[in-house]
């Protein structure tokens, strides 16, 4: 490069850094108090915002440089004509393109890289700032409402570490013929522990039945299979320890204050399929509770002939849900307030009266 090559480069150079670094600087502060938000609001730390911060450098200098050459271009050449520069360079023998090539070099330089920024540096920066604010958004401890759940949480690992809860989960405590009167399948003894964790305190125990696949003959999704998985496999020990537990509680005077409930996500097709199997079905299906102000031994509502749609008596999901936190003394009516202080109400449905005692 020639000496007047240099000159006119350094010219450019000037205003192409003071260009991009004022232009950064507004969109740096703009973008700050944008997310200042999560110091304010999300409780994180400054190390956070300025991690998040910078993460926006790249797309924001993608944004900026083009202008920024454009700007330093019109602002140098314009000097350099203002003070007759170009007019001795054209003088001296220098052709238009020879005065203007510094800034055609410069403004191909800054395009390749804003290429290799575009290929390279920003989707790597985007992926660690959608994660960077995945993990705010998911950091409820920091939160106000997370702050009431991290109390929660306080509360859970207190019950979780009390002597009487680590002696619930010792089954061998119970005699072994109570043990056998449930049946020794895991589902079984998982209702013998949830009396024993219910008996200890702990207000709410849900019990899986774990099948260990879908294509199992433990499995409750019975695309295939179903009458035999059913008949051999499924009800036998669903049965007994059903039957078992609600006697065990009945016997120890906590069934009136224990609701039981048991359902599935969905039922199950109406028509057998080709495999011998029943699919998965949204319109109807069948549910128990027991306990806890519920009439024994009510059947409530009929369905077709076939099973697929409910003909008499039919329950929503939000009477259901309505029910159940009557029955936990719980007003259904009164609501909570989202991230947004939005009031949802806890069930927009009512109590099914005709099933309480």
């Amino acid at each position: 490069m020639r000496l007047i090559d240099r000159y006119l480069m350094r010219q450019l150079l000037g205003p192409v850094a003071l260009a991009t670094l004022a232009l950064t600087s507004v969109a740096l502060l703009s973008q700050s108090l944008a997310g200042l938000d999560l110091i304010v609001n999300q409780r994180q730390s400054a190390l956070v915002f300025l991690k998040v911060t910078l993460l926006y450098m790249p797309q924001l200098i993608n944004l900026i440089l083009p202008v920024a050459v454009f700007v330093a271009a019109l602002v140098a050449l314009n000097r350099l004509h203002t003070e007759q520069e170009i007019v001795v360079c054209f003088a001296g023998g220098m052709s238009r393109w020879r005065v203007i090539s510094p800034a055609m070099r410069l403004a191909c330089t800054i395009a390749l890289l804003a290429l290799l920024m575009n290929l390279f540096v920003q989707p790597a920066a985007f992926r660690e700032l959608r994660q960077e604010l995945f993990d705010v958004r998911t950091d409820l401890a920091a939160t106000p409402l997370g702050a009431n759940v991290d109390s929660s949480y306080g509360k859970v690992l207190s019950l979780l570490a009390s002597s009487e809860t680590q002696r619930a989960f010792d089954l061998t405590a119970e005699p072994e013929a109570l043990r056998a009167e449930y049946g020794w399948h895991h589902f079984a003894q998982g209702l013998l522990l949830a009396r024993r964790l219910v008996e200890a305190g702990v207000p709410y125990v849900t019990v899986y039945w774990n099948s260990p696949s879908n294509t199992d003959d433990q499995s409750w999704d019975t695309h295939a299979d179903q009458h035999r998985r059913m008949r051999e496999h499924l009800l036998p020990h669903f049965d007994r320890a059903l039957s078992a537990v609600l006697d065990d509680l009945g016997s120890r005077g906590l069934l009136d204050e224990t609701l039981v409930t048991w359902w599935g996500e969905f039922g199950r097709t109406p028509r057998i399929n080709r495999q011998g199997g029943r699919d998965h079905w949204g319109f109807c299906q069948s549910i128990g509770l027991a306990g806890a102000g519920i009439v024994p031994g009510i059947v409530y509502g009929t369905s077709t002939k076939d099973g697929g749609y409910a003909e008499t008596q039919p329950v929503r999901p939000d009477d259901l849900s309505a029910t159940v936190l009557h029955l936990l003394g719980i007003d259904h009516k009164q609501h909570f307030h989202d991230l947004q202080n939005r009031p949802i109400p806890l069930s927009y449905g009512e109590p099914v009266r005709d099933l309480l005692a």
